[in-house]
This record gives structure tokens, C-alpha cells and sequence, in this order.
């Protein structure tokens, strides 16, 4: 889903920060 969206250079680098993103999203929500 995020590759399709984004670059291949930076995938990784998204893939990363949006994880951060939904791990402190997640444990707001808990």
C-alpha cells in the first residue's frame, strides 16, 4: 500500500516513520 504511494527510495524511510506514527497512535487509543 505505502510502495504504491510513495517512491521506491523512499519507502523505506515512510514505511518506518509512518510505524512510528501507528504504534503511538495505537497506544493512544489504548
Amino acid at each position: 500500500m505505502l510502495k504504491s504511494k510513495f517512491p521506491s527510495p523512499l519507502s523505506t524511510v515512510d514505511i518506518s516513520f509512518f510505524e512510528i506514527i501507528y504504534i503511538f497512535s495505537y497506544q493512544d487509543i489504548l
